[in-house]
């Protein structure tokens, strides 16, 4: 079989043979066996909530990447056609009321909203979560994705909906803004000037230039867009990368410090370059860092794993179906067919009054065949980056009450090509996966490595593409890192490494002035929804939250 070798399949099928046959069943026994999920070697047997959770508390020491395994899901949808060849689906006698694809954070928080309806939710992964998923060491656990986000204004339809799943008591406030490593030393007040007292000014302008946006006295655009009264403002900016338009704001160049700090948080949080990223998402994320910032202990997978438990409270354990990749999905008369191929190769087909495609778009693409040309294009142009995350375990507490650390190194990053400079300046932020969690003889360093250029996701892939990764992070941990935090090399007790080849839709300048965001939305026919963040290519929880909100009320509209 092309799907998966033949010794796997007799793994599987070894595993669970009669699950192969009774859909409620097959996420039952997902990832038992395996370092990444399942059983634990030393530790009790995990519930069957725990198999599937996004916050894997079984972890065992591995010596290959966690996260993503893109094999399986590009061989099938390369050539979806021959995946399905000669292969009659079994179809699921059920007509359900709403299938979810994709069970990352939006997929969640729309199984969440219509959890009423007894959603199928159908994910390629063993766990839920995307690349909000998290592990555990030593009961210290920690992200492997997505961190933290910012809290929802109160009385916001986003603070409702995390209120009333107490997501927010789960999260501790982060205090400070912007601490930074330079020349092995740590600045707690960046935009003070700390770094360059005798350049100050630039600093605390660009800091009031913040503030004031972040407290409303001068408006600043919010991505998505809340209302039609944000457009006008977006498009504006959006004419603009951001470095462009910081340089024409001060009118003179960005101090070195400032370009460097301001480069690598474009880096982790838009996988891009100042220059090529839109002013107006830049602004919009930039300026909330001066706001509340809340942080889960396993970061965002605290978050998705609240919301999946409590949606599996209320809906059938069977609708919750990993390993499941999804390869077909098409209007039928009056009902929306999807076909998957389940965990032990199995092709079945479900029919369903509404389908919720909480997949990314180039993914979409795949799936969806017969696509107008406009909206093909508009899928499959949309640019997606990358990122490796390394956990260090040290065998020591926190030296610092912190959250986060960006690396600055010796304070510049030249001009030029963003791979060069990226893979020649290495880590670029350090996350303190203590910081809400009362936990004093061991600590957890979250380390983020990204590739913030086209093609980055090749270097994902190719071979020794973990030990290339693994030394680079290893190097500045004891070189940079370690050292200058208070711990001795000795302290590391395992790096625990996690690759992500399409979690980050770049908007770059021009993407919202072009109306891209509509298009991408659009329903196809009258039971086909999309809901994720690359419709506004704008990564974070937050996305996940407003278009889960918008569409999923959509959904019942057609439904009830």
């Amino acid at each position: 079989m092309d799907e998966i070798t033949r010794r796997e399949l007799l793994r599987r099928l070894a595993l669970g043979a009669a699950a192969a046959t009774i859909p409620g069943q097959l996420w039952s026994c997902a990832g038992v066996g395996k370092t990444t999920g399942g059983r634990s070697f030393t530790g009790p047997k995990p519930t069957d909530f725990e198999k599937i959770s996004p916050v894997n508390r079984f972890h065992g020491t591995s010596l290959e990447f966690s996260g993503e395994n893109p094999d399986r899901l590009h061989s099938l949808l390369r050539d979806k056609a021959g995946a399905l060849k000669g292969r009659k689906p079994i179809l699921d006698p059920i007509v359900h009321k709403v299938v979810i694809v994709g069970g990352g954070m939006s997929g969640i928080l729309s199984g969440y909203l219509l959890r009423d309806l007894k959603p199928v939710i159908l994910d390629k992964g063993e766990r839920f979560g995307g690349n909000s998923q998290g592990e555990s060491w030593e009961n210290v656990e920690y992200s492997i994705g997505a961190a933290c986000f910012s809290n929802p204004v109160k009385g916001s339809s986003i603070h409702a909906l995390f209120q009333k799943a107490g997501v927010l008591e789960l999260c501790r406030k982060r205090k400070e803004t912007d601490p930074v490593m330079l020349n092995q030393k740590v600045f707690s007040d960046f935009w003070g000037g700390q770094t360059d007292p005798a350049a100050a000014r630039q600093f605390t302008r660009l800091r009031d230039f913040f503030l004031q946006r972040q407290s409303g006295k001068i408006p600043v655009p919010s991505i998505p867009a809340l209302s039609d009264d944000d457009l006008p403002l977006i498009s504006e900016l959006d004419r603009n990368d951001f470095l462009s338009y910081l340089v024409r704001q001060l009118g003179e160049p960005l101090h070195p410090h400032v370009h460097t700090l301001l480069e690598v948080y474009c880096w982790k949080t838009f996988g891009a370059s100042m220059q090529e990223v839109s002013a107006a998402i830049a602004m919009s994320y930039y300026v909330a860092e001066f706001g509340e910032i809340l942080v889960a202990a396993a970061g965002n997978a605290s978050i998705a794993e609240r919301f999946l438990r409590l949606t599996m409270n209320e809906v059938p354990s069977g609708n919750f179906r990993p390993q499941s990749v999804v390869l077909d999905v098409r209007n039928v008369g009056e009902l929306v067919h999807v076909t998957y191929i389940d965990f032990v190769g199995v092709v079945r087909t479900l029919r369903s009054e509404a389908v919720v495609m909480a997949a990314p778009k180039f993914i979409a693409a795949r799936l969806i065949d017969g696509l107008e040309k406009d909206r093909h294009d508009a899928f499959t142009q949309l640019e997606y980056r990358s990122y490796v995350v390394g956990n260090a375990c040290l065998d020591r507490g926190p030296t610092r009450d912190l959250h986060d650390l960006y690396m600055l190194n010796e304070g510049e990053i030249p001009f030029g090509e963003t791979r060069r400079n990226m893979h020649n300046h290495g880590t670029s932020e350090v996350v303190f996966a203590n910081y809400s969690q009362v936990i004093k003889d061991r600590t957890v360093l979250t380390l983020y490595y990204p590739l913030p250029f086209k093609g980055g996701q090749t270097e994902l892939i190719i071979p020794d593409s973990f030990e290339h990764f693994n030394s680079r992070i290893r190097k500045d941990l004891f070189e940079k890192i370690l050292p200058t935090l208070g711990y001795l090399n000795t302290d590391l007790r395992d790096l625990r490494l996690t690759r992500w080849g399409h979690p980050i839709p770049l908007a770059k300048p021009g993407f919202y002035w072009s109306g891209a965001p509509s298009a991408l939305a659009k329903p196809y026919g009258s039971r086909i929804f999309f809901v994720n963040q690359d419709t506004w290519a704008a990564p974070a929880i937050e996305t996940c939250a407003h278009e889960a909100l918008k569409w999923t009320a959509r959904v019942r509209e057609l439904l009830l």
